[in-house]
């Protein structure tokens, strides 16, 4: 008899993605849009860490690149799954995997505070360890700190304004 995956409470269902591989939790997430909202959430329940935001913001072109770099494995390819959902929004293609703990893609200058919206539920038991802002306005860069994790020390953040 096949198992309903999608009626395991969270904590089982991320207890299992703890022993599945990195490649079987993309599968998984491929699988229907309510296992890949059910794996987003595992996000929400999980203590994670992002050790490095950097936001670079190209004026003449409008677009803004942010690029995540998260150390540990497990929840890096979570991360990934939900940042994927997440950009689902936008229609965008310039998703990419620069190198192993990060993830990148290019957003325009409007997007950028609807994907800080969608992202923010996902960050409550997420510890920032720094950001890194450069090439962005100063208005752009306060609404940035209006959606950041609590958790962002002052002391971590580096700010480049035009």
């Amino acid at each position: 008899m096949p198992l309903d995956i999608l009626n395991f409470p969270r904590a089982v269902f991320a207890s299992i993605c703890n022993f599945v591989s990195e490649k079987s939790i993309l599968e998984l997430r491929q699988i229907n849009k309510l296992t890949d909202e059910k794996l987003c959430t595992l996000v929400e329940i999980q203590d994670s860490v992002i050790q490095r935001i950097f936001i670079i913001g190209c004026v003449m072109r409008k677009k803004a690149l942010l690029k995540f770099r998260i150390c540990n494995r497990r929840h890096y390819i979570l991360w990934k799954c939900c940042i994927i959902y997440i950009l689902r929004n936008f229609k965008t293609s310039s998703f990419e995997k620069v190198a192993c703990g990060d993830i990148s893609f290019l957003l325009d200058y409007d997007h950028v505070k609807i994907f800080l919206e969608l992202w923010k539920p996902y960050t409550s038991r997420t510890s920032i360890k720094s950001l890194s802002v450069n090439g962005y306005n100063q208005e752009s860069v306060h609404i940035l700190f209006e959606f950041l994790p609590r958790s962002l020390s002052n002391e971590c953040i580096a700010r480049s304004y035009e």
